[in-house]
């Protein structure tokens, strides 16, 4: 049996309850005092009436009661449902709200990480979990460090002292090989290492710009992708550099302002360091021979004599090895009769060696006047700026970038939530943003245009060309990629909507890649693939976790963890994609870095890019044949010592690969049509390995005449 009693809200009722057997009253009669609470939670009462009540309009929710009325419901953080509050796990409430109702509002904002937020549901209390704290429990408490997006208890003190004594051995170790490359900067390299190197660095930079997107794709893929943000993050913003400094987003932009500055000094450092070692070294050998020098003049004439030839003789072995590279063009020896000219040109380099005598190596004090007078130590400064371009740049704007909304009223900064934005600890670093931008973001780039440009050679800085084609001058072609790089960096910081960071990263990439695929600008063709795949890649990245994102229901619904689950083959599938397409890049270039090699500089070939990978590309074998069709004098060595006999074409034996190559092509040569097709579809490479040719004649032009002297008046040529 139930009973149902109507009345005014808050009014209070008395009930009596008796019972009868027929006449006879039972006892005890049973009383009650009651009051009608009000409406139930999500009502409130009816305007036309004191003792009804109707459920809440949506977007809002009321707690019933006699005094109920339905508030808006906050825009973010919770819902309501037929009236009823149903809060959110992982948002954040600023502490000077805390106890006050929540209404449409009330400020909470998505939190730190998913762990970072606590909340108590019947109390509608937040808090932060352990080793969190601060605006949106994104600080780390003391005793803990970020690592990633999330904060972790500091390793052992001894631990995080060894991490920090290895950084510092590293960064002694780049030092002194800063300071012996640019010791031998003069000794250009060509490397087709560089160029993948540089690729590789590149994609992987890419891909860390990417991960700042709010449409990072789905969370396996973050989760393989997330060590491409350390590329380009300062080392000084690891976590156990964090625990052992115990230094502070404005101090640790400072200190990674000053790494180039400090590199350059300990390169210097190091250089000394160097010189002085080499030159004690030096003069202890000296020293050295000085005592066994009267001992030598009291032994056997004859001993003497031997170990005197024996020596001259590994001397002049090792002297006529070393120039016969560089006084030999490569073209000449790539063609029939190479061996014999490169033989004679290391005779007359060993005799012209012998008769100059041993240079003395320039060591010591004098090397150090040097290195400082010819500021070469700006080498050094120019490969730091290459290597922490984008640690420098993302530090610069993640310093300029302020969280979205307020919080609490007071702005914070995105990359360290207990810095105030532009207050007057935060102004240097705004103004030392501003100038790093100026400087190394747009400065550098512009000043690698304005010092490769041309055709003067640059030997120090070839690292940064190397691959790019001379001959059509394009050695300034990595400042584009750097400012590709800092325009994704700032795409990913400046602009908050998920679309509008894609479409700013599109206009940045579609233009890259229209001009990768229009000027081609590496010698290499493999390398022109890898980047046009690099590039298009990243593009494919950016479309489809944008795709998968709007799938989900959008950036807000992530936010909120009202995400649209997916089928499960819909994300095997976005993942597979995703992990494909870069996987493919990062193995090309990775596979180039393993198989390329260096070249000295002055043994150029015929085109920078005649060999990769272990196999002769086309391009190589066109030229040799091409070569093949000239008609060459190639020296030989004569039985008398010392003399250089020239045999004409007819009588030049060729070899028999040669041969073939001769007569494959020569049906082309008389039909005519075949070699122009051939030259139709190689015509860029086929123009850069003339004018390297052209140029590679010029330069070793003493040396051929050299090995070519006219024949005086009335001699025969043997």
């Amino acid at each position: 049996t139930s009973l149902s009693v109507t009345g005014r809200r808050g009014g209070s009722f008395s009930l009596g309850v008796t019972c009868r057997v027929g006449d006879m009253l039972l006892a005890p009669a049973l009383h009650h005092q009651f009051v009608i609470r009000g409406c139930s939670p999500g009502q409130e009462p009816m305007a036309s009436s004191s003792d009804l009540c109707q459920v809440c309009a949506a977007n809002a929710y009321s707690d019933g009661g006699p005094a109920a009325a339905c508030v808006s419901c906050p825009a973010a953080g919770a819902r309501c449902v037929d009236g009823v509050l149903q809060l959110l796990q992982g948002f954040f409430r600023p502490p000077a709200d805390q106890g006050k109702p929540l209404t449409g509002a009330s400020e909470l904002h998505p939190c730190f990480n998913d762990e970072a937020c606590l909340l108590n549901t019947t109390a509608r209390r937040y808090g932060c979990a352990e080793g969190y704290s601060g605006p949106l429990c994104g600080v780390c408490e003391e005793g803990w460090a970020p690592f990633g997006r999330a904060c972790s208890r500091c390793w052992d003190g001894w631990l995080n002292t060894a991490v920090l004594a290895a950084l510092g051995v590293a960064a002694a170790a780049l030092a002194v090989f800063l300071a012996v490359r640019t010791a031998g900067a003069a000794t250009a390299r060509r490397s087709s290492r560089s160029i993948a190197v540089r690729q590789l660095l590149s994609h992987v930079q890419g891909l860390g710009a990417l991960a700042l997107f709010q449409s990072k794709g789905t969370e396996f893929f973050q989760s393989l992708a997330g060590f491409t943000q350390g590329v380009s993050a300062s080392p000084m913003s690891w976590g156990p550099v964090q625990c052992a400094t115990r230094m502070g987003f404005l101090e640790r932009f400072w200190a990674t302002a000053a790494l180039p500055v400090a590199a350059v000094v300990l390169t210097a450092l190091a250089f000394v360091a160097i010189e002085l070692l080499r030159a004690a070294l030096a003069a202890s050998a000296q020293r050295g021979m000085k005592v066994q020098s009267p001992a030598s003049r009291g032994s056997d004439p004859s001993t003497s004599s031997s170990s005197s030839s024996s020596s001259s003789s590994r001397v002049g072995r090792s002297l006529a090895a070393a120039p016969a590279k560089s006084l030999i063009n490569p073209l000449a020896t790539s063609a029939a009769g190479g061996a014999g000219i490169a033989n004679a040109g290391a005779n007359v380099a060993a005799s012209a060696a012998d008769q100059a005598g041993p240079q003395p190596a320039v060591t010591g004090l004098h090397a150090i006047r040097l290195f400082f007078a010819r500021s070469q130590y700006l080498v050094a400064l120019v490969i730091v700026l290459f290597l922490m371009y984008m640690p420098l740049v993302t530090l610069a704007i993640t310093a300029l970038d302020c969280h979205d909304r307020p919080i609490g009223g007071v702005s914070y900064l995105e990359a360290d939530l207990s810095v105030e934005c532009f207050s007057p600890s935060h102004m240097p670093a705004v103004v030392g943003s501003g100038a790093l931008l100026l400087v190394v973001g747009m400065g550098f780039p512009l000043l690698l245009v304005a010092t490769l440009r041309g055709s003067a050679e640059r030997p120090s800085l070839r690292f940064l060309y190397d691959g790019y084609s001379e001959a059509r001058h394009l050695r300034w072609w990595e400042a584009l990629v750097l400012l590709r790089k800092m325009g994704l960096v700032m795409a990913a910081s400046l602009v908050t909507d998920a679309s509008s960071q894609v479409a700013a990263a599109m206009l940045v990439l579609v233009p890259s890649l229209w001009l990768q695929a229009t000027c081609r600008p590496y010698s290499l063709p493999k390398a022109n693939a890898v980047e046009s795949l690099s590039l298009m890649a990243l593009v494919v990245t950016a479309t489809v976790s944008l795709v998968y994102l709007r799938a989900q229901g959008g950036a807000e619904a992530v936010a909120q963890l009202e995400a649209q689950p997916q089928q499960p083959w819909v994300d095997v599938a976005v993942t597979a994609v995703l992990i494909a397409t870069n996987a493919l890049v990062l193995s090309l270039a990775a596979c180039a870095v393993v198989r390329s090699g260096d070249e000295t500089a002055g043994a150029a070939s015929s085109s920078p890019a005649c060999v990769c990978c272990g196999r002769r590309l086309a391009l190589c074998n066109g030229e040799e044949q091409r070569m093949l069709l000239k008609p060459t004098t190639a020296p030989t060595l004569s039985a008398r010592p010392g003399s250089v006999s020239f045999a004409g074409p007819a009588s030049r034996p060729q070899p028999r690969e040669e041969l073939g190559s001769a007569q494959a092509l020569a049906p082309g040569a008389q039909r005519g049509g075949r070699t122009g097709r051939l030259a139709g579809r190689r015509g860029r490479q086929a123009e850069t390995a003339r004018e390297q040719d052209s140029k590679d004649r010029t330069q070793f032009a003493p040396q051929r005449a050299l090995l070519h002297p006219p024949p005086r008046h009335g001699a025969a040529v043997e």
